[in-house]
């Protein structure tokens, strides 16, 4: 088994099979430590103190074992709004595709007082935010290159690519004093689109990379580019078909020389205890 906490103890692997209240479990102390969910293909959920950040989230894939009595809490990979309704709740959708974006998660409203939903792109005439949400709903749709939305003890910036006739963007979220990165689907000039969000932050948190293999996209070079940029230590792989390729994605990241651990998550809803390391911005 790799080291999993090696030199400077930044991540503490809790693959729990509990199906209890998560919130009994996770520290709620934001500026020490995070919490992470896996929630299958590119889904993930990250609490910060009393934020749950939720990225890509689907239940088109991945749901084979689920069925109507599995319970649907986080530590199966599923949301149910019941249980996180007292979170501040922001949701990130990169864009269209099936594999990372489910209407569902726009009928959470009503159930979660404090919820804001962030839409990576929108071509359409009518945006998703007027389409799917309430007058009175926080939704922000990021048009354009390099978007940003600021929502005070939040900020949101974007870089883009578009592939498949699909407009997408990886966000980088800063919540406090974390950073968070998710890459969506991005696969444009990850050099030029790394060096402005190096003008925004010089380090990040957590990251969560496409780590399938291609002989098409250099998924694996943008990784190790990101990880060498902003000094990563911890890197979440992602867009598998299937989640025994984390490990290999793990070798060759380690082969690069590249120091940032890549815990691979071998379940949805397993979940993942980030100290953060390092100091402000």
């Amino acid at each position: 088994m790799r080291n999993i906490c090696k030199v400077l103890a930044c991540i503490l692997i809790a693959a729990s099979s509990s199906t209890s209240a998560s919130a009994q479990t996770v520290p709620d102390r934001a500026g020490e430590m995070a919490t992470v969910w896996y929630l299958r293909h590119s889904g993930w959920a990250v609490r910060i103190g009393d934020a749950l950040l939720i990225f890509d989230y689907q239940e088109r894939l991945g749901m084979e074992e689920v069925t109507s009595a599995t319970p649907r809490t986080l530590e199966n990979g599923l949301i149910d709004p019941a249980e996180i309704s007292d979170l501040d709740v922001f949701v990130f959708v990169s864009h269209a595709h099936g594999d990372h974006y489910d209407p569902v998660i726009f009928e959470w409203q009503g159930e979660i007082e404090h919820l804001t939903y962030f839409i990576g792109w929108d071509e359409r005439p009518e945006s998703h935010c007027e389409r799917f949400t309430g007058a009175d709903a926080d939704c922000h749709t990021l048009e354009g290159l390099r978007a940003t939305a600021d929502l005070g003890d939040m900020q949101v910036y974007t870089i883009d690519s578009h592939h498949n006739d699909i407009p997408e963007v990886a966000f980088l979220v800063r919540y406090g004093d974390w950073i968070v990165y998710h890459n969506g689907d991005y696969m444009a000039d990850y050099i030029a689109d790394h060096a402005y969000l190096k003008t925004i932050s010089d380090r990040i948190d957590v990251a969560f990379v496409v780590g399938a293999p291609s002989h098409r996209w250099p998924h694996l070079a943008r990784a190790v580019h990101l990880a060498r940029e902003f000094d990563v230590p911890v890197l979440f792989a992602m867009h598998f078909r299937d989640l025994e390729m984390c490990e290999d994605f793990a070798n060759d990241v380690s082969a690069e020389g590249v120091s940032a651990e890549v815990p691979c998550a071998t379940a949805p809803g397993q979940r993942f205890a980030v100290a953060k390391i390092g100091g402000g911005l």
